[in-house]
């Protein structure tokens, strides 16, 4: 859904007969509403018999309710994903980059620092050296939205985590087009991560971010 020509939210249209509380479907509008050209805070599943409303930053739905009394919330949705309040609302702000946070820290492409504990949702694939995965950093109140890019060499260190049926997925050619690798259970992964040698900013006309390299998994 767009407001003057912005990105505003993701609606997800699903069939009457799907369950729009599925992982899989909930993890996909996710994945729309993170990527890098759209960016927004909300997404939204819809089966034509119920609608369900996140938010980026949250676990749980804002809101999920039966399209039959879906005019009791309509004033309760405005303030939330209406044209004059998508943008500003004031207690659902995109995370701060983590990439951006950590290089005004002062750190340099030399440093390398270690995250523990990151939960991706889903691997993209730009082409055959080039993945890449974000993933909330920190707790609700300092939470931070890191990018992180790695080489085919980093890929491989994931076999033992993901298996070799899903790593065997992973290496399907890209053929010149964006893949994305849905991950079928929680990952907590351990980064050694750096800031990239040539300085790569990526901007949308939201925000501009930083990806990071992953120099290794961990094993802790």
């Amino acid at each position: 859904m767009q407001v003057t020509e912005k990105p505003a939210w993701i609606l997800e249209a699903k069939s009457p007969i799907e369950s729009i509380t599925d992982t899989k479907h909930i993890e996909q509008a996710y994945s729309y509403a993170i990527h890098p050209e759209i960016r927004v805070n909300y997404f939204a599943l819809c089966n034509g018999r119920h609608f369900v409303l996140y938010n980026i930053s949250r676990p749980k739905p804002l809101f999920d309710i039966s399209l039959r009394a879906i005019d009791l919330y309509r004033s309760m949705l405005k303030e939330l994903i209406g044209p004059s309040k998508v943008f500003v609302y004031p207690d659902e702000k995109l995370s701060k980059d983590f990439g951006l946070h950590i290089k005004r820290l002062g750190f340099k492409s030399s440093d390398s620092l270690l995250i523990i504990d990151v939960n991706p949702l889903f691997i993209i694939k730009y082409n055959d050296d080039l993945f890449s995965f974000s993933a909330s950093i920190g707790d609700e109140d300092t939470a931070y939205l890191g990018t992180f890019d790695f080489s085919l060499e980093v890929a491989k260190q994931l076999i033992p985590i993901i298996g070799k049926a899903s790593f065997i997925q992973l290496m399907q050619p890209t053929n010149g087009r964006q893949l994305q690798f849905n991950l079928d259970r929680k990952l907590n992964l351990n980064l050694k991560i750096s800031l990239p040698e040539k300085e790569n900013l990526v901007e949308n006309d939201r925000e501009i971010y930083l990806p990071l390299l992953i120099k290794k998994f961990i094993f802790l």
